[in-house]
């Protein structure tokens, strides 16, 4: 019987309670967990448009430095458009308060990320779901988000329930040694620390697991 690598793990061990959905279902600290939570809708996301997306992935490549491609971002649009979200206030979907490009990878995608395979300046098409696809593992490719990051959390978890609504592992690298500190401070760890050929610096915060 086929096993997905991210099942052959450690993975946490079965939380109280029934499984949360989105974000709020992810083992961030009891903090964020609680700020999740509250869920008060101060934002909400849509797919960006390829204007955006261009302009945005500009923003982040001028801030940081090396990131993928244009042509292969736009590639990746054309692939999956629901891939680059736009966060907005409900009352003004059009005026962008934060971008946000999350890969929802495929089985395939997931084993090349937790073995070293993965190459996020060049990823590969085959290795990310098509819209409406299950994901086995989400990477946070992209991200811009002035202002509160939990409230862009907030925003996207309606968008994470769609990718995977029994939930799954998120990933992601910090793009400065600040942002990784972050990332650690809210409940992210060493993804080798689970998955023995993961490449360092590769984070992950593991779905909660509802109890058997």
């Amino acid at each position: 019987m086929h096993q997905s690598p991210l099942r052959a793990v450690n993975a946490p061990p079965p939380s109280p309670g029934a499984k949360a959905k989105g974000f709020a279902g992810l083992s961030f600290t009891p903090r964020v967990q609680k700020l999740l939570a509250a869920r008060d809708k101060t934002r909400v996301s849509r797919n960006a448009t390829p204007s955006e997306i261009a302009a945005f992935s500009d923003q982040v490549r001028t801030e940081l430095g090396a990131i993928a491609a244009p042509e292969l971002i736009m590639a990746m649009q054309r692939h999956n458009p629901a891939v680059f979200q736009i966060l907005a206030d409900p009352g003004a979907p059009s005026i962008p308060l934060a971008f946000n490009a999350a890969l929802p990878l495929t089985e395939a995608g997931a084993a090349a990320l937790v073995e070293g395979a993965f190459d996020p300046l060049a990823p590969q098409l085959h290795h990310v779901a098509r819209e409406g696809e299950p994901a086995a593992a989400i990477y946070v490719w992209l991200t811009w988000t002035p202002g509160s990051f939990i409230a862009s959390l907030k925003g996207l978890s309606a968008y994470v329930e769609r990718l995977a609504p029994d939930g799954c592992p998120l990933f992601c690298r910090g793009a400065t040694a600040k942002s990784d500190a972050f990332l650690r401070s809210i409940g992210y760890e060493e993804a080798a620390l689970s998955y023995a050929k993961a490449p360092a610096g590769l984070l992950v915060v593991h779905p909660i697991a509802a109890p058997q």
